[in-house]
């Protein structure tokens, strides 16, 4: 576990590196100039994941503690390896990296509200 801990921080800054060196400024351009698919993806990752965690958590007969678990975990924005399986996958890597951005910097606002809200309602409820 020691190796997990001390390599994998090393691993994802190399693979983010790496995808980043793949895009170029005109990728972006075309994100800002079309933005629907962001907003779509920004929505979709910051509000309806979490939704869908939340109705999966209300409905699954097991404890409290893991359905926090399953709500903070559809909460966490998307990690490196979305993007990195986004440029494997051919798809639309600017707007993967451009999503995992934006999310990530807003997640210290989202996770406390969508969990504080969502876990006042399972408390009440149970």
């Amino acid at each position: 576990m020691e190796i997990v801990i001390k390599y994998a921080p090393w691993g994802m800054a190399y693979i983010m590196m790496i995808v980043g060196f793949s895009l170029s400024l005109t990728e972006f351009n075309q994100i800002f100039q079309k933005p629907k698919s962001f907003f779509i993806g920004a929505i979709s990752q910051t509000f309806l994941v979490p939704i869908v965690g939340i109705v999966i958590a209300y409905f699954a007969p097991i404890s409290p503690v893991y359905k926090a678990g399953v709500i903070l975990t559809t909460c966490v924005p998307s990690a490196v390896m979305s993007n990195f399986v986004t440029k494997m996958l051919s798809g639309n890597t600017a707007l993967s990296v451009a999503l995992t951005s934006v999310t990530s910097l807003i997640s210290f606002i989202t996770i406390p509200f969508i969990l504080s809200l969502s876990l006042e309602f399972f408390l009440e409820s149970e």
